[in-house]
């Protein structure tokens, strides 16, 4: 969550408070922008009470008010091609892909990288006779219990 305040005695530096009570002081506050981490909130509607006050004692309210939406499905691969010796695949969502050469119920963290980071895009060198059992998860964690999908080149 963040808050931007502006006027009063020091163009807009304040303190502000969050929550029905107001004890609570933003995480990042102090100064024209405050900011609060909003972690392990449940999908849904939110309407958060904000205080902010300056050193003057000018007191302004507001309400933060969103939608939390929650990503609980696993990033698909839309394409798979090959080019330049090259197997590529692109996933519908940014994501980090893995293949192993084995099998699908490999340990994520031990399978070789298709990706740098998080993408769309991902791709690995093509070896002949090979079969490569991808495991896809986006920035949330979430994978398919098994591969994402076999490749036979």
């Amino acid at each position: 969550m963040e808050v931007r305040t502006s006027g009063g005695v020091e163009n807009g530096k304040a303190v502000c408070y969050w929550g029905d009570d107001f004890l609570s002081p933003l995480f990042e506050t102090n100064s024209d922008v405050h900011k609060q981490p909003l972690t392990n909130r449940m999908r849904g509607d939110y309407s958060i009470p904000v205080k902010c006050k300056d050193i003057a004692e000018n007191t302004v309210f507001g309400n933060a008010e969103f939608k939390l939406e929650t990503d609980t499905s696993s990033p698909t691969i839309t394409r798979v091609y090959s080019e330049n010796n090259r197997i590529n695949i692109l996933t519908s969502e940014k994501a980090e892909c893995v293949y192993d050469f084995n099998r699908c119920n490999f340990n994520f963290d031990d399978g070789e990288s298709m990706t740098s980071g998080f993408s769309t895009q991902h791709d690995a060198e093509k070896i002949s006779g090979k079969t490569y059992y991808v495991k896809c998860r986006d920035i949330w964690g979430n994978s398919e219990s098994g591969c994402s999908m076999i490749i036979r080149p």
